[in-house]
């Protein structure tokens, strides 16, 4: 028999306990609480359940009223959620925990040790990896950093890795995918080249950090989160995806170091199912889209539908993919159902179908509780009995049995504890309802006097640390073992959680869904609340995709034999609503990708990039070819040319010219004094960041060199201007014995001259300069040919020994081609090569055929069905009418560059109130407030809040807002004429908050009585942060704008809110 102290709150002495023999639990009536301080301490003891009964509320009926006005101003689901937990202070102990806990005790010393020997053990095979060659790496190597015999599915996935394939892996949640990314990480820093790894989430990219710096050290791993990085030059670089997308957007078209690529071999894109999310699905796909081709990815998945489709996708955009799959968990769940009276598991001994015992039929005999636990004969017997005798159900009377089988929260607390099944996570779908279930459990102890000692130890050295992050309200449950977990807490806090959870110091963790998405908080087991919450269209049922998510945070490997995942009953969904979902399967990845102003301005700077790359080659090619040429023929005579230009109105010029030579080799040290030390023709940057390949820098460097043009002009020029140089020119041989050379003498008349030059045009490789000539250089310039009067044939391109060779061997090779067509139409299998050609050709032509019908059909269903591509051009024609870009010739105005660099969520609206001059009047503290206007959606008042309040905006503020209201009124107008339907973000609730905290308020004071959660909050301010930090690099923005973000972000970045960027 087991001893099972339980402790309910303000229970009266009269309380009565009946036992009924030989039926194994007890009853126990309770009285009407009279006061919620009220606690006295009961001990009973059962043999195997207890049942038990509670008062509906403990709350006054004025509360709830307000609770109810709450539900009618706002839409959210957190009052709703709440109220399931409105009815109970209970306190649960039980003093046989401490075997359980010198276990996770010593697990945990010897997860330490375990990071410790797999840090030595990687570091020995990058010391092997240096001495002996990247050749020793294979699979086993990597597996020997473990402890432990990796899973089939790991080593399939490295071995893939390895063969130099992307790889798409999905397997379930918590099954150990990240281990393929840490062998690869093994792999490539021990190559000594790079690898990026991004999550969805911030927290999920904090916490990976850490985990890597465990394993390779702090020194080899670095972490970029919006415009805060650590060690962004590590070997192993951690970040978001919209990070590394907006990297990618500035690589596309230009070389890899220049844009932030530079030796790295792989990229690990975890939870890459989020690719089916409605609102950022579009950042994995254009991840993929932009990936250089030579770099592997990693693509991490939970268990889909089609990871087929997903790889194959990724295999035609990006390169060779192979797809490893499992289905086999490493810790196995068992499904569970709570009700009022008992937790029962939700299927069959087969597993295949619902429990009988939770039907509605089986329970409207059972509301008591009492004949669920009646001796097994008898159940089978009284079960065949109403069979036949129950009468059909109305809705009313499934409404009724389900709300009489709604358990309260400690209901299925009392279970879970009973049965061993804790730690656990609970989720519930609201903020309101994750704090609410805290306070009503903070009675309730889960914790020994040992762990409550670890907890307050614990908790005073995070309050001496971050003593603004410590969430008061809920510090009483933390010490009973109890916490909250969501958006609107702190990340600092939530921090705090997760470690303490993993601990072991923390039993129950209320959270919501963003919990399930990949943050490392294994339980025993999972419970959620609800498979129902509350979306922007009303109340929508959970995905089969969404529950196992959650479901996969049950069961820690190394340490529980299986997991448990707890559905519970509510109001709206019982067990058979919960097989539905559990059995119809998994759901498809579905694409999500939309087009953005930043997508489409990006893509066009970037295709405008690659030409510009594609013409700085061609350049730089012609320039290493000219320099010979112009060294062999100006040796012997002085060439004509023909240099081109195009002025600042548009129009081109070519200009015929009698070459003199290089500046280098002439005697002209006015000239060459002036070239040297002038700013204006420095050379030295322009070539600078030009990629010299494989010729050398030499070779490809532009030098200045002079001609007198046909107009009586001298020229200054690079090789960049010469269009092309004629076999003909001056003989430089003099006229009489006593007489200087052509050349000598037109540089000493060069050198006479004033050196007045006029700029005609400037590009990268050097400008083109013109000075007018003298009198005595009229008679030269006489001789100089107009350029209709040279032939083609006698360009030195066309004549030069490389071009001749060239036309040798094509005509060498065309006389070749003959002579072996003539061989093989005469020979016996040509006739039979002709009948396969026939065969071939009514076969292309039947192919054809279908393809037209195919293409028919296509532009049908393009036409029923509008694919990305519509949107595309809708998005540019709204970029094209606002002025930021010319869609017919790809010209990017000053309103596009300015938008194309921004981060947001609509990066044309961004860019046209940053370049809004009224911006300019404002003081740091009110630009912060303004823009933080522009980044608060999402944020919202917590009406449960009473008398609470929020600041208000200073006078100007509210003015700029309403100015901006009507260009914002304007920009919805243009979107809604083209279709376009990204939203415009202009609230000014919240403006006077971060004007508050841009003064210098601090946080206690401006948390005091805040109608505010402190997570959205501190979000809010770090968005405004990351928009401030933006704006200095910025084009195209005024440089006074530029100083007071600067400044305005500097004051707004201090802590708890600077702890937060990292």
């Amino acid at each position: 028999m087991t001893t099972l102290p339980i402790l309910f709150p303000s229970l009266s002495p009269s309380n009565s306990i009946t036992s009924r023999s030989p039926s194994p639990f007890l009853h126990i009536q309770t009285l009407r609480f009279c006061s919620v301080k009220s606690i006295q301490k009961n001990t009973f003891t059962s043999t195997s359940r207890i049942f038990y009964k509670f008062p509906s509320s403990i709350f006054p009926a004025e509360s709830q009223d307000e609770d109810e006005e709450d539900d009618e101003d706002d839409d959210d689901d957190d009052e709703e959620a709440a109220e399931e937990y409105d009815e109970v202070y209970a306190e649960v102990s039980d003093g046989d925990e401490d075997s359980e806990d010198e276990l996770e005790s010593s697990v945990s010393d010897e997860m330490l040790n375990i990071e410790e020997s797999r840090r030595q053990r990687v570091e020995k095979l990058r010391n092997e990896v240096r001495e002996f060659g990247d050749g020793i790496i294979d699979v086993n190597e990597l597996a020997s950093i473990y402890s432990f015999r990796i899973d089939k599915f790991q080593r399939l996935s490295i071995q893939a890795f390895l063969r130099g394939s992307s790889v798409v892996v999905s397997a379930p949640t918590s099954s150990g995918k990240t281990l393929i990314a840490e062998a690869a990480a093994v792999a490539t820093v021990a190559r000594g080249r790079r690898l990026f790894y991004t999550t969805p989430l911030k927290a999920l990219s904090n916490q990976k950090f850490r985990e890597f710096c465990e394993t390779f050290g702090e020194s080899n791993v670095g972490l970029l989160t919006g415009d805060s990085a650590v060690n962004r030059d590590a070997q192993i670089l951690i970040m978001t995806t919209e990070i590394l997308r907006n990297m990618l957007y500035q690589s596309v078209g230009i070389a890899s170091s220049d844009g932030g690529l530079l030796h790295v071999d792989v990229i690990v894109l975890d939870e890459v199912h989020y690719l089916s999310d409605i609102s950022r699905g579009t950042v994995w796909e254009e991840i993929v889209i932009y990936c250089p081709k030579e770099v592997q990815l990693i693509c991490l998945s939970a268990t889909v539908a089609n990871p087929d489709e997903l790889a194959g996708w990724i295999g035609q955009i990006h390169g060779r993919t192979e797809l490893v799959t499992s289905s086999k968990r490493p810790v196995p769940l068992t499904w569970h159902f709570s009700t009022k009276t008992a937790l029962l598991p939700l299927l069959d001994d087969k597993g295949t179908s619902m429990n009988r015992k939770l039907s509605l039929n089986y329970l409207q005999y059972d509301e008591s509780g009492s004949e669920l636990y009646r001796e097994e004969g008898s159940k089978r017997r009284k079960s065949r009995r109403r069979e036949n005798d129950v009468r059909p159900l109305s809705k009313n009377d499934i409404s009724n049995i389900r709300r009489s089988q709604v358990p309260q929260i400690i209901d299925t607390l009392w279970h879970l504890k009973a049965r061993d099944m804790l730690p656990a996570v609970w989720f519930i779908f609201s903020r309101k309802g994750c704090d609410a279930a805290v306070q009503y459990l903070e009675d309730c102890r889960l914790l020994d006097e040992c762990e409550m000692s670890e907890v307050e130890l614990a908790l005073k050295r995070f309050r001496i640390q971050y003593p603004d992050a410590v969430r008061v309200s809920a510090v009483k449950g933390l010490r009973r073992g109890v916490a909250a977990h969501h958006a609107g807490c702190l990340p600092l806090w939530k921090s705090f959680i997760e470690e303490l959870f993993q601990r072991g110091l923390v039993k129950v963790v209320f959270a919501t869904e963003t919990l399930a998405a990949g943050i490392n908080m294994p339980a025993r087991t999972a419970v959620i609340s609800s498979l129902s919450k509350r979306g922007d269209i009303g109340r929508i049922q959970l995905s089969s995709n969404e529950l196992f998510q959650m479901a996969g945070r049950a069961g820690r490997r190394g340490i529980d034999e299986k997991g448990h995942v707890v559905l519970v009953q509510t109001p709206y969904e019982g067990p058979e609503e919960c097989c539905k979902v559990l059995f119809s399967g998994l759901q498809p990845l579905v694409s999500q990708f939309t087009a953005s102003y930043g997508m489409v301005l990006n893509l066009v700077a970037a295709e405008k990039r690659l030409r510009t790359e594609l013409r700085r080659k061609m350049e730089l090619e012609r320039v290493s070819s000219l320099k010979p040429l112009l060294k062999e023929i100006g040796d012997g005579h002085l060439p004509f040319m023909s240099l081109h230009y195009t002025n600042g109105d548009g129009v081109q010029h070519l200009v015929a010219a009698v070459y003199l030579g290089k500046v280098d080799t002439l005697n002209t040290e006015k000239l060459k004094s002036m070239v040297w030390d002038n700013e204006a023709f420095a050379l030295k940057t322009a070539v600078e960041n030009f990629e010299l390949g494989d010729n050398g820098g030499e070779d490809v460097k532009p030098s200045y060199h002079v001609a007198l043009g046909s107009d009586n002009s001298w020229y200054l020029f690079t090789e960049k201007w010469i269009r092309t140089v004629y076999r003909t020119g001056f003989p430089n041989a003099a006229l009489t014995l006593a007489d200087a050379l052509p050349r000598e003498i037109m540089a000493e008349l060069l050198d006479k001259a004033e050196m007045q030059w006029q700029k005609l045009a400037v590009s990268e490789l050097g400008g083109l300069w013109c000075m007018e000539g003298s009198l005595e250089t009229w008679s030269w310039s006489l001789n100089v040919p107009v350029l209709s009067s040279l032939s083609e044939d006698d360009e030195v391109l066309r004549l030069s020994q490389a071009y001749n060779d060239a036309v040798e061997c094509y005509k060498s090779q065309r006389n070749k081609v003959s002579r072996c067509k003539k061989r093989i139409a005469r020979t016996e299998g040509f006739k039979q090569y002709q009948k396969i050609i026939d065969s071939a050709k009514f076969t292309e032509e039947k192919i054809r055929r279908l393809n037209v019908r195919s293409k028919r059909l296509i532009d049908r269903v393009e036409q029923i069905e509008p694919t990305g591509w519509k949107e595309f051009l809708q998005v540019s024609n709204v970029i094209h009418e606002s002025r930021a870009l010319d869609i017919n010739t790809h010209v990017i105005f000053p309103l596009g560059e300015t938008a194309a660099a921004i981060r947001g969520e609509n990066e044309l609206w961004l860019a046209m109130v940053l370049r809004n001059k009224l911006l300019l009047n404002l003081k740091p503290a009110q630009l912060a407030a303004v823009l933080g206007s522009l980044v608060s959606e999402g944020i919202r008042l917590r009406p449960w809040k009473n008398n609470s309040f929020v600041y208000e905006p200073s006078t100007t503020v509210l003015n700029i807002i309403d100015l901006l209201e009507e260009q914002k009124s304007s920009l919805l107008e243009l979107q809604e004429k083209h279709g376009v339907n990204i939203p415009c973000c202009l609230d000014s609730q919240f403006t006077g908050m971060v004007e508050a905290w841009a003064s210098g308020l601090t946080w206690k004071e401006i948390m005091m009585d805040c109608a505010m959660d402190e997570g959205d909050l501190a979000r809010l301010l770090r968005r405004t942060i990351d928009l401030l930090a933006q704006v200095p690099k910025l084009p195209d923005i005024d440089p006074l704008l530029q100083i007071n973000a600067k400044s305005a972000s500097n004051v707004m970045d201090r802590p708890p809110i600077s702890e937060l960027a990292g």
